[in-house]
């Protein structure tokens, strides 16, 4: 009698990544009626136990564990946060959070390989079944390119098959520290494709990802509030003469003198926390004192007169990645100090002569949010680190003395916009000053020409924005008027804005053109 045990092959059992073990060449074993089926017995047991380790791998997503070489190096992100940063073997060093990674299921025996640290995942670099070093990048365990396929060996050791390429996580024959970690092509002979996954006690505990906020600078669709809509920015004139005189009518680069224009730039009581909760949340209340807080220089960055540090990266945050929330970033400054607050304080006097006037606040940049008080009387919000914001205070300021105070976060939901290679730096970095204007005001002016051919003559095109603060207006108009260089006026016309209501805008978005020709 013949009884015969076929060969268990690698398809048999699941293998993956080329390993080929003993028994998956087995010969046909041809057994005659005197056959000792005790033995038999035993074969079969031993070939289905081996078949179940292969099978029975499951890993904790909760559990760390160090993925070792045979020649005891480990895997290490080397602490990097940047996208796309490459994987390395490093000497093991006890308590090092870099060398810590997580097995996250993927299903069907695959799993992502993530640092707890910098919670990146191992990525086969998504240049399919070729060479490459692997690579670091933001999780997503439905992205075949970080799914990984874990096989148990024989020995005890494991490999690591990218489910995208099928080629095995590797690394360079030698396998000297600090090389890089490859995808390579499946060898399962190969020490240099066999791991070693061992348990760690070190706990690597991430921070959970915010789902809500009820900040304004943790919400995306609150970028100002009661400010100003944009218009171009110039300074307004007591008059056509006094605009004249002015020294920078013929050198437009010096800081211009207008009666209707009032700097405040200069030292400002500062005080500085490292995140929110610190701040000192009745700062702007006129009671309160700051008469021992110290001074700051505005315009400045703070982080440049030793509050906070300076943070330079490219690509990659400085910030958790998640918008619109403000999270700190393993690795780099945020970690302690989450979102550092600046508040500011100063007092101001209006002019005289400003009386009956709307009166404006202009702030040319600020970093990266900020609040406004004027009189203990909370004024508005602004995100937009390098736009101008303005607020009209009109109804918030009083004759005499005035108490501005201002709020600065460093980091808001804008954040992620103002984003590029550079230093991230911080506060009120560029001028702030008021402007008074008349009640009929023009807000907001487009200028464009047209020259002819022969360059004799030009269409100069006026898109003028007036706004009435005050009573209704009658018969409003506008004048444009064409000075050279020494003030003598050229060409002058005249449109009619006709009738304004208190709070109504005219002449908006009509273009007003007159030709004038080259004497």
């Amino acid at each position: 009698m013949n009884i015969g045990l076929g060969c268990i092959t690698q398809a048999d059992i699941g293998f993956v990544g080329g390993y080929s073990p003993w028994f998956s060449s087995l010969p046909f074993l041809n057994i005659n009626s005197m056959l000792n089926f005790k033995h038999l017995f035993l074969v079969s047991v031993a070939l289905w136990s081996a078949v179940g380790m292969v099978r029975a791998q499951e890993f904790d997503p909760k559990q760390s564990y160090e993925i070792h070489t045979q020649n005891g190096l480990v895997l290490d992100n080397q602490e990097s946060l940047d996208l796309g940063g490459k994987i390395f073997i490093s000497k093991k060093e006890p308590h090092k959070e870099s060398q810590v990674w997580n097995l996250i299921p993927c299903g069907d025996g695959c799993y992502s390989i993530v640092s707890p640290l910098t919670e990146l995942g191992i990525d086969n670099s998504g240049n399919g079944s070729k060479e490459c070093p692997v690579i670091q990048w933001d999780p997503n365990k439905e992205n075949p390119n970080q799914q990984w396929r874990i096989t148990a060996l024989p020995n005890g050791n494991y490999l690591f098959t990218s489910v995208a390429s099928g080629y095995n996580l590797g690394f360079p024959d030698a396998g000297l520290v600090a090389e890089p970690v490859y995808q390579l092509k499946p060898d399962a002979q190969k020490i240099s494709q066999q791991w070693k996954i061992v348990k760690s006690n070190l706990k690597v505990v991430a921070e959970a990802f915010k789902t809500r906020s009820d900040n304004d600078w943790e919400n995306e669709r609150i970028f100002a509030v009661n400010k100003e809509e944009g218009r171009s920015t110039f300074v307004p004139f007591a008059d056509t003469e006094e605009m004249k005189s002015d020294p920078s009518y013929t050198r437009p680069w010096i800081r211009n003198q207008s009666s209707r224009y009032l700097l405040l730039n200069g030292d400002w009581k500062f005080h500085w926390v490292k995140q929110p909760s610190e701040r000192p949340v009745d700062f702007y209340k006129p009671g309160y004192d700051v008469s021992a807080w110290k001074e700051i220089p505005v315009p400045s960055n703070w982080e440049m007169l030793g509050y906070g540090t300076p943070i330079y990266t490219n690509i990659t945050y400085p910030i958790r990645n998640n918008p619109p929330f403000i999270q700190g970033q393993r690795g780099y400054t945020v970690e302690k100090e989450p979102n550092a607050v600046g508040s500011y304080r100063r007092e101001f006097s209006l002019p005289a002569d400003w009386k009956n006037k709307e009166v404006f606040i202009h702030f040319d940049g600020v970093y990266s949010a900020m609040y406004l008080w004027i009189n203990g009387k909370k004024v508005g919000y602004s995100q937009g680190a390098n736009n101008d914001a303005e607020f009209n205070i009109t109804q918030y300021v009083k004759p005499g003395k005035n108490i501005l105070a201002v709020e600065v976060y460093r980091w808001s939901d804008g954040s992620y916009l103002e984003d590029q290679d550079m230093f991230r730096l911080s506060g009120i970095h560029r001028d702030v000053y008021l402007v008074a204007t008349p009640k009929l005001r023009l807000r907001d002016v487009h200028l464009t020409s047209v020259i002819s051919d022969r360059f004799d003559k030009a269409d100069l095109c006026v898109k003028a924005d007036v706004k009435n603060y005050g009573k209704s207006a009658v018969n409003a108009s506008v004048r444009i008027a064409l000075l050279d260089a020494g003030g003598r006026t050229l060409r002058t016309f005249t449109t009619a804005a006709g009738n304004l209501a208190a709070g109504n805008f005219g002449l908006q978005a009509k273009l007003l053109c007159n030709r004038f020709d080259r004497d």
